[in-house]
C-alpha cells in the first residue's frame, strides 16, 4: 500500500513533530519540519476527534505508514495552512501492519 500512495502523491505537506518537551503556556516544543509526500484532497466529513465530539473536518490528508504523524503534531498544507488535526486513522494490515495514514483536519 506504501508503494501505491506514495506513487499517486503529487502533493507534500510538511510535518512538525512534537518533541516530550513544553514551553511555557503548555504547548509541545516542535522539531523541525520533514517534507512528505501525500495526498491532499478538501472535501468535509464529520469526525469524531480524540475527545470524542463529532467534528467538522476540511481536509483529509493520505500518506504512507512510513510518515507518522500523531495528534500534538503540526501539519503544513500545500496552501501553507496549519489547521488543526482532528482525528487520525491508521488501518492495519492481517499481520497488524499500519498500512497507511489518514489525518482529518
Amino acid at each position: 500500500m506504501n508503494d501505491t500512495i506514495t506513487r499517486w502523491a503529487n502533493q507534500s505537506v510538511t510535518i512538525f513533530h512534537a518533541t516530550s518537551a513544553w514551553d511555557s503556556n503548555g504547548n509541545p516544543v516542535l522539531s523541525t519540519g520533514t517534507a512528505h509526500p501525500a495526498i491532499v484532497q478538501r472535501t468535509i466529513k464529520m469526525v469524531k476527534g480524540r475527545d470524542g465530539k463529532e467534528k467538522v473536518a476540511n481536509c483529509q490528508i493520505i500518506m504512507a505508514s512510513t510518515y507518522a504523524v500523531g495528534y500534538d503534531d503540526k501539519i503544513t498544507l500545500p496552501t501553507g495552512e496549519q489547521p488543526p488535526i482532528i482525528a487520525i486513522e491508521s488501518p492495519v494490515d492481517f499481520n497488524g501492519v499500519v498500512e497507511y495514514y489518514r489525518v482529518w483536519t
